[in-house]
């Protein structure tokens, strides 16, 4: 039996880093205004709920930035 969407949202929160979580949440709303369909929207959430969890459980994606200046200048 395949997922409901409603089934993949409840796991959002739970993700353990609150930036990445929140970031997910603020995609998912992109995809709602955009219409996209519930399936796109789903396989999305689960792989990116997946890559959140197993790869970046404590570091958030904008540390990484270190020196802003120099990306903001490329």
């Amino acid at each position: 039996m395949t997922e409901k969407i409603e089934t993949v949202l409840d796991k959002v929160p739970a993700i353990p880093n609150p930036v990445n979580s929140s970031l997910i949440q603020e995609f998912y709303q992109f995809m709602v205004d955009s219409r996209k369909s519930d399936s796109y929207r789903k396989n999305n959430l689960k792989a990116l709920i997946l890559f959140s969890a197993r790869n970046l459980p404590e570091i958030s994606p904008f540390t990484i930035f270190r020196r802003k200046k120099r990306y903001l200048n490329f």
